[in-house]
């Protein structure tokens, strides 16, 4: 490393500072063998008694200097940059010596600092050019304006640059490779600034500063405004002048809309105004408004700027009371310019700052605050840094101990490795040798992704794994189709940079296609995203078509994606204004809130809303503007907030209002425990708790379930819950037997039981393996359906299975060989929009079948609305001229349910609704035979309030009634009198008939053991207990041949059906001699899908030969058929195959069946309308809830309606009159 000359200046320095050391210390001359070895030491290195220099040591030890203090304090040698190097290693030192350190001890800490420093900066440039590097090397090393997006472009252009020198590169070399390929981005960059197709990022790509995303579109009009005068592309200081020039604009545009208070946040950073808090914008605009009353004048950016300091001030000592008082939200961390604070540690931190607190006697300051943040974040790093050692920790824990770049996916690889450096250091490892193992799993991973890509077997997260920046999931078959293609180019595999170029590639031919579909009025909504288009709005589709379509016949020509936006922002702000005029008119529907830009705000408190919102329009006397909308569902929400915490505080909550008053991961299951807990902590309190403490109580419940769960996994005596209860993600309930058998096998080896991420590996290889098999058998036209989701396909849809398997076929005999996960997902995707275009076109046409709204794609359609949608959709046809979009069908069907809705809760509060309106106006968990109590609670409710209650009210009244029904049906578990029919009263799942005196039993004893009543949670752990045991018996007789059928359910099988069982039973013994043991559950259910897939061919073969039964219908998977009409299946049928010249595929038996239902729906709503009905015609009519008894009352009052109205009555006018006689009857 030294030369033997420097070797000696070396050696001189050391003896002289050994003399130095031992001596009375003297001023001493530079060394003159070389200033560049030796600093010069004077009188300044000498601990200065000062009190300044006292003070400055002291703040360094204490770890809240500011850099400038190693300097007072007489500290050479420091270095800005390394400043948190330096803090950790003191604190180390520190706690090593139990004392605070010297300046001595401090120099050598620095020095120490520096020398690794240094070595790091070798290092780095070693890594880069091995090419091993992480990007934060290139800055370790020294190299500057380095792009993390350009990393593979680097990598290849010094690699090139090495072969080409035959040596490493040094750090000046490398830097010129990274302004090389700088310049080459940049002036592509400019390129695209200039030809309007660029992202907001190749603005600072090119070198331009202080662009602003806001003004994107107006830079682009500029640019293209400026290029038709000059005739040629614009140099970069011309593009720098064009976007000074709409920055200017747009700061007295932004000002005047602050002004105004029509401002939205980001209009305050245009207007050049600093240190704007998003959260404090109500407050801004309020402090504006009466700064501006004031003055009688608009207000300068720098009157704005006071205002918004003053705002910021007064909000930052609020919250920084509100911390002290512990009744601070967590946001209140930061606008008390608290920094580092980390939600899931705010408990912690309550208590902390409450015990600080109590030992100061007063409240404490913004630092003191900042203080017991640090002390806690250092002490959930240190567990949780011994947690990673331990192999016990959670993702989380990575970032929470300081490790940086760690991937969900790759957990299980850190833990092998951080165990096995363990192993070899023998003692835990520091922080950095974790991060050591962690890069370079991560640089090992990539290294498999890229291999993975190149294969082209990858799933879409190889992408950023490898290191590939903006890969779009929707784009993986085009990626795979031209890697593959370039592969072939190149005749070897592609390195990062080039697969990046690929993706690149794809990308812009995908946007571009994208912009001319949303140019032609062809797009789906995904394609404004994907052509780079910002912020549109699902809702707003067919406004923006129409907008684009008029913008396109104005101009011409297609418009360009500066022109789209263009068009995008205004239907937007034309929307957020209708939004907020509704919502000011009090005639809103809930989304309108979010499509208007109100925050948080909550389904249940739209009542709250409308009355504070309106109470404040009587007081200003006119509407209000977006801020002072916010503020009337701030103070709803912090009301119905504190309502909810009173209630948890007073056992009286429902499950709900624990997330309405701000506590977060409470499961409903655990709900008994919860309150048991919140109940003893107020006793030991003597008070009520704080929110953190009732989330305290809420995670410390989690944890001991997590630990329970994670021991009966290992016990292998856990239900399927139990993994996401123990904290597994990603758990198939499919898998469950395959994940039993792995982690029994992992224990074996282990010998002792798996921790959580151990656990969590073996769930993973379980699912790797399902996926694969999954993934072969769609290949091979064997699987059957759920091997569709297991392989990790999204969207399938069983009606359309037979169209997949034709489609998959096709490729695979195109394409030569067995499809990807990427390309099987084309085909499906393929399959899908066809059917979703014919749904649409039907839905059109008023031939659809009820199926065909989901399928097209519209969400919220109720089957007994659909007569009412058919109506709606008919009247907007006639008054647009034109098709309807899936958008405007969506309008319809929401219009059709809020008027239905409505009427419910009119019904509701007039105690005229049958039960069905309960669920049709919106209210969740009504139980059937309940509803005259209910109706007793709401009519008593509406008498004590005077008034019609709001939806959420009707719902606090069924919640109310259904917890008193829970509360005694537990205490009847408890005692001896106990049915059935109380386990699901009082809340327990999962409970069988047939095992009922077995719960008993278990109950009973339990109750013993513990000498009191059972909580709701420890009787689900009993039920949960026999089941267990019912399940390993059932499946027990399955393997045994013993079982009858009710066992297969018991097991835990699906899709079992009774007619088949004996081919089922023959199946099992078949696979049970082959294997030579027991099946597992997936084994079964493997027996039983494979029997169920011959039987629906076999059933599709007698439907399509005229030799079926009616059961074959069912058996071969269609959905709706009646046995009535049979014999018309049959003539439709082979009608429609005589037509083909070949059998029907499943879903062309399902449309011929769907056709016959309708035209059987019409005649029965003919039927009815002309008095010559039977009482079936009701129901295949549609219409639900008609009783026999009461068909003469029926047709009497149809008739009448008949009269009234002078023409047939629809499908819901018929509806109506059964539901009103129905009533009349039930009173």
């Amino acid at each position: 490393m030294f030369s033997n000359e420097n070797k000696i200046k070396l050696s001189i320095l050391v003896l002289n500072l050994f003399v130095l050391n031992i001596l009375a210390v003297q001023p001493v001359q530079a060394f003159d063998g070389g200033t560049e070895y030796v600093a010069v030491i004077s009188n300044s290195v000498l601990p200065d008694t000062t009190s300044a220099a006292t003070t400055a040591l002291a703040t360094i030890n204490g770890g809240t200097e500011v850099f400038a203090d190693f300097a007072t304090a007489g500290v050479t040698k420091a270095v800005a940059g390394n400043k948190t190097a330096y803090n950790t290693a003191i604190a180390s030192a520190l706690k090593t010596k139990g004392s605070s350190l010297t300046l001595a001890e401090v120099q050598t800490k620095v020095e120490a600092v520096n020398a690794a420093v240094a070595a790091a900066t070798v290092a780095a440039l070693a890594a880069i050019n091995g090419g091993s590097e992480v990007f934060a090397d290139f800055a370790t090393a020294g190299v500057t304006k380095a792009v993390a997006g350009k990393k593979a472009a680097y990598d290849t252009a010094i690699a090139t640059a090495l072969k080409t020198k035959g040596s490493s590169l040094t750090l000046a070399e490398v830097q010129t490779q990274i302004g090389a390929i700088n310049a080459v981005a940049a002036a592509t960059a400019l390129a695209a600034i200039n030809s309007g197709s660029e992202v907001f990022a190749d603005f600072s790509t090119a070198g331009v500063s202080k662009a602003v995303t806001s003004n994107k579109v107006a830079y682009d009009a500029a640019i293209a405004t400026a290029k038709m005068f000059k005739c040629s592309d614009l140099t970069l200081e011309e593009v720098q002048t064009q976007v000074v020039g709409v920055n200017g604009t747009a700061t007295t545009a932004s000002l005047s809309a602050i002004n105004a208070g029509t401002e939205v946040f980001a209009d305050f950073s245009n207007a050049g105004v600093s240190k704007a808090i998003a959260g404090n914008k109500a407050g801004y605009d309020t402090a504006i408004i009466s700064a501006r009353k004031s003055k009688r004048s608009d207000l300068t950016l720098a009157e704005v700027q006071t205002q918004v300091d003053a705002v910021n001030t007064a909000a930052a000592t609020a919250a920084l009371t509100a911390i002290n008082l512990g009744t601070e939200v967590f946001a209140d961390f930061s606008t008390a310019s608290i920094s580092k604070a980390i939600g899931a540690d705010k408990a912690a931190y309550d208590t902390a700052i409450a015990s600080a607190k109590m030992t100061k006697g007063s409240d404490l300051t913004q630092a003191e605050v900042q203080t017991q943040i640090d002390v806690i974040n250092t002490a959930a790093a240190e567990t949780s840094l011994t947690a990673i050692n331990a192999g016990s920790e959670v993702s989380a824990d990575f970032s929470t101990a300081g490790v940086a770049k760690a991937i969900g996916a790759n957990k299980a690889t850190y833990d092998a490795a951080i165990a096995a450096a363990k192993n070899s250091k023998h003692s835990d490892l520091t922080l950095a040798e974790v991060q050591t193992q962690v890069d370079a799993v991560n640089t090992a991973a990539a290294t498999d992704s890229l291999a993975i890509i190149n294969a082209g077997t990858e799933a879409s997260t190889d992408f950023s794994i490898a290191g590939v920046t903006n890969a779009v999931a929707g784009n993986l078959a085009g990626y795979n189709t031209a890697i593959a293609s370039a592969i072939m180019t190149k005749g070897s595999n592609l390195t990062l940079a080039e697969v990046q170029t690929q993706v690149n590639a794809v990308n812009t031919a995908t946007s571009s296609a994208a912009l001319a579909a949303i140019n032609a009025g062809t797009e789906v909504f995904a394609d404004f995203a994907t052509a780079g288009v910002k912020t549109p709005v699902t809702g707003n589709l067919a406004g923006y078509d129409t907008a684009i379509a008029s913008a396109v016949m104005t101009k011409g020509s297609s418009l360009t994606l500066a022109e789209v936006q263009k068009q995008v922002d205004a239907v937007n702000s034309a929307t957020i204004a209708a939004s907020l005029a509704a919502i000011n008119a009090g005639t809103e529907v809930f989304a309108d809130f979010a499509t208007a830009g109100v925050k948080t705000p909550v389904v249940s408190n739209l009542a709250g809303y409308d009355t504070t919102i309106a109470t404040a329009i009587k007081t200003t006397g006119s509407s209000l503007t977006l801020s002072e909308v916010q503020k009337q569902i701030d103070a709803v929400n912090a009301a119905t907030s504190a309502a909810s915490l009173a209630a948890i505080n007073a056992g009286t909550e429902v499950f709900a209002d624990f997330a309405t008053a701000g506590v977060t991961k409470a499961v409903a299951v655990h709900n008994v425990d919860y309150d048991a807990a919140i109940a003893t902590a107020i006793n030991t309190k003597g008070s009520s708790l704080t929110l953190a403490e009732v989330q305290t109580q809420v995670t410390a419940v989690n944890s001991a379930a997590a630990t329970t769960s994670l021991a009966a996994i290992n016990a292998g005596t856990e239900l399927f819950a139990d993994f996401s209860l123990a904290g597994i993600t990603k758990a198939v309930v499919a898998n469950k037997a395959g994940y039993d058998t792995a982690i029994s096998s992992a224990i074996m080896t282990k010998t002792s039981s798996l921790s959580l991420a151990e656990v969590q590996t073996q769930v993973d290889t379980v699912n790797i393996a399902a996926a694969t098999t999954s993934l072969a058998a769609i290949n091979a036209g064997t699987e059957v359906f759920v091997d569709f989701s297991t392989a990790g396909i999204s969207k399938a849809a069983v009606a359309y299975k037979t169209s997949y398997d034709t489609a998959i076929a096709s490729a695979i005999m195109t394409k030569g060989s067995s499809l990807t996960l990427a390309e099987l997902q084309t085909q499906i995707s393929a399959v899908n929009t066809a059917a979703t275009t014919a749904s649409l076109v039907a839905i059109n046409a008023g031939t659809e079948i009820f199926a065909d709204f989901s399928t097209a794609g519209v969400t919220k359609a109720v089957v007994s609305n659909k007569t009412g949608y058919d109506a709606a959709i008919a009247t907007a046809l006639v008054t647009k001229g034109a098709s309807l979009t899936l958008q405007e069908v969506q309008t319809q069907v929401n219009n059709v349910n809020t008027a239905v809705a409505n009427a419910s809760l009119a019904a509701i509060n007039t105690r005229t609704e049958t039960f069905a309106n309960f669920s049709t106006a919106g209210i969740t968990k009504a139980v059937v035979r309940f509803k005259i109590n209910y109706d007793n609670a709401i009519a008593a409710a509406i008498k004590t309030k005077g008034s019609s209650l709001t939806l959420a009210e009707v719902q606090k009244q069924i919640e109310n009634y259904n917890a008193e029904v829970a509360k005694t049906a537990l205490m009847a578990i408890n005692g001896e009198v106990n049915p059935f029919a109380n386990f699901a009263k009082a809340g327990v799942t999962g409970a069988v008939l047939k095992n009922k005196i077995a719960y008993d039993n278990s109950i009973s004893t339990a109750i013993k053991t513990k000498g009191s009543n059972l909580t709701l949670a420890e009787v689900q752990t009993q039920v949960n207990n026999v089941n267990g045991t019912s399940v390993i018996t059932a499946l027990t007789a399955i393997n045994g041949g013993i079982d009858v059928f009710s066992d297969f359910a018991t097991a835990g099988i699906t899709g079992a059906v009774l007619n088949h069982k004996i081919a089922y039973d023959n199946a099992i013994a078949t696979a049970v001699n082959l294997k030579d043991s027991d099946l597992t559950l997936m084994e079964v259910q493997k027996q039983v899908d494979g029997i169920n897939t011959g039987g629906a061919s076999t059933a599709l073969s007698a439907i399509n030969g005229g030799r079926d039964v009616f059961a074959d219908f069912v058996t071969a998977g269609v959905t709706g058929a009646v046995l009535k009409h049979k014999i018309a299946y049959d003539n439709a049928i082979d009608d429609a195959i005589i037509i083909k010249a070949s059998s029907l595929t499943l879903p062309e038996v399902q449309t011929q069946v769907d056709d016959v239902n309708a035209t059987g729906t019409t005649t029965a709503l003919t039927a009815i309308n002309g008095g010559t009905d039977i009482f079936a015609d009701f129901a295949t009519a549609g219409v639900t809830g008609a009783v026999l008894r009461n068909k003469i009352a029926y047709d009497n009052s149809i008739y009448t309606a008949l009269k009234t109205k002078g023409s047939h009555l629809t499908l819901a006018e018929v509806q109506a009159k059964v539901n009103a006689v129905n009533s009349t009857a039930q009173h």
